[in-house]
This record gives C-alpha cells, structure tokens and sequence, in this order.
C-alpha cells in the first residue's frame, strides 16, 4: 500500500511571528528577533536579496554556447 499510512497528516510547517524568511533564521522570542532585524547581517542580506537575480542553468549555457536548440524551420505541418 505505499508503505505510508494514508491517515497520516503530516503537518506544514507556518511561518511564525518569531521566523525571519529572507534569512532562514527562526528566534526563540519576538525580541530576539527585532534585535535581529536591527543588525548589519540582517540588512546586507536583505540588499542582497533585493538585487539583481541570481545565475540560473539557461543563463550558463547561452553564455557557454549551448543555448537553447535550432532545428531549424518545420518542413512538414501535421
């Protein structure tokens, strides 16, 4: 039967008001967390967050030459 049982819930993890989300970082209690969001860590992550996007695998391959495939013009329409 799959192994699992199907009764089983398994539960989402919410984020709470004690998790900062662009640092995956979660805090024991609120305060803790404002003195986080106050720091130098906190902020430069964030302005790296909000920066250019990252490399992906299509921008690696257009710039290595394998880009995406030219089989040239369809001859035949089906």
């Amino acid at each position: 039967m799959g192994g699992k049982c199907p009764h089983r819930k398994v539960k989402k993890r919410r984020f709470s008001h004690k998790s900062a989300r662009l640092t995956n970082r979660y805090f024991s209690t609120v305060p803790v967390r404002d003195e986080h969001f106050k720091t130098k860590r906190h902020k430069k992550r964030v302005k790296q967050m909000m920066g250019p996007a990252p490399h992906t695998q299509l921008d690696a391959e257009l710039a290595s030459g394998m880009g995406m495939p030219d089989n040239g013009p369809k001859l035949m329409i089906m």
